[in-house]
């Protein structure tokens, strides 16, 4: 006895079965046709959602910055009175509380002469001199960053001279 069918029989069989074969064709072309493009629209999104972050991200840093060289400028203003002053007592008092008040870890006001840290934060740097020829002669607000953190430096001037630098520096 054969097992194999006739051609007739297979001929009679996709004759009858036609329609189904056909939808069942197009309902396979249908899928993989949207398989492909459901795995286009996924790259593009993750394209599109990639771009926005690093958008906003950069738009956050510059909203940052903008507002530590604000803070930073008011607060060379208290500083240039209480060092016309010589209290240098209430300037560390502001710098304290400034520390413990924003994203800020260390703040340093700069002798502008000599470059040498006479407050600190960090009482490890007070006497050490700063070097940096950028920040000693600054005229206006300097804005140094790396990966890490951002360092503002802000010009303390009295009423014909520059008194000092303060330098604010936050992480990143």
């Amino acid at each position: 006895m054969e097992t194999n069918p006739s051609p007739s029989h297979s001929k009679s069989f996709l004759q009858r079965h036609w329609l189904t074969l056909f939808l069942v064709l197009l309902a396979v072309g249908i899928f993989s046709w949207a398989m492909l493009t459901m795995r286009s629209m996924r790259s593009t999104y993750e394209l599109d959602r990639a771009e926005m972050a690093d958008s906003f991200r950069a738009r956050i840093d510059t909203i940052q910055q903008e507002g530590m060289a604000l803070t930073s400028k008011v607060l060379s203003w208290a500083i240039r009175s209480e060092v016309t002053r010589d209290n240098q007592e209430q300037v560390n008092q502001f710098f304290l509380q400034f520390i413990q008040d924003s994203r800020v870890n260390k703040v340093q006001y700069v002798d502008a002469e000599t470059g040498a840290v006479l407050i600190s934060t960090d009482k490890k740097d007070e006497g050490t001199t700063i070097l940096n020829p950028m920040i000693l002669k600054a005229d206006k607000q300097v804005l140094e960053q790396d990966s890490l953190q951002w360092r503002i430096a802000t010009p303390v001037m009295g009423l014909n001279q520059k008194l000092g630098i303060l330098i604010v520096q936050s992480p990143r």
